[in-house]
């Protein structure tokens, strides 16, 4: 089994569009791996500035750092570029999205392609529906928790993993895919499964 170390940590400020010094610390430093655990803007702006600098590491991006724009923007940057995420992606062939983009068809016909946050908010209304409907006819808060409370494995067609709730059990999806940049198609694609991390 291969160990790592931490070798350098840099802060992009939020909202810059050059990190040529943080890239060029973590270059010097001979960092091989970066994580990036910001928004996609500030890990575009960290991945652009390692192309100018000739700074080519395995990047790990979590779920707000990595959207389709990063890739498009940084083109040949994002190929070593991987996030994980508790959501699946819109081009995604699961009942969930299949369902999703049905409707959004019919109310925002326009609009072609949402991204992950879609996804997302649309998956915490679907939990939220499914634990109204558990709720029943008196809904008050009491009950809701209860309902939300019910959730074992609760299966949403694919848009997450499973999902459990319960008391002082508040994380609710416990699963992520790893997903690939994709540089010809612009995309970030799915490598694995769902897939629960060890603690």
């Amino acid at each position: 089994m291969r160990h790592t170390k931490l070798v350098g940590e840099v802060i992009v400020s939020p909202g810059a569009i050059d990190a040529t010094s943080e890239a060029l610390i973590l270059k010097m430093a001979g960092c091989d791996y970066v994580l990036l655990h910001t928004t996609t803007g500030n890990a575009t702006a960290f991945v652009r500035s390692a192309m100018k600098i000739g700074y080519d590491p395995m990047y790990l991006g979590t779920k707000y750092a990595g959207a389709e724009d990063l890739v498009r923007l940084t083109g040949d940057g994002s190929k070593n570029f991987h996030i994980v995420n508790s959501f699946s992606r819109w081009y995604e062939n699961v009942p969930g999205i299949t369902k999703m983009k049905e409707i959004n068809s019919k109310y925002n016909p326009k609009k072609n392609e949402q991204p992950s946050w879609f996804v997302q908010g649309w998956t915490h209304s679907v939990v939220l529906v499914e634990a109204l409907k558990r709720a029943g006819k008196d809904l008050n808060r009491e009950g809701l928790i209860k309902a939300y409370e019910s959730f074992k494995d609760f299966k949403t067609d694919g848009l997450t993993g499973p999902i459990t709730l319960g008391p002082g059990m508040r994380t609710g999806g416990e699963y992520v895919k790893l997903y690939k940049a994709d540089v010809q198609n612009k995309r970030l694609i799915a490598i694995t499964d769902w897939m629960k991390p060890s603690k």
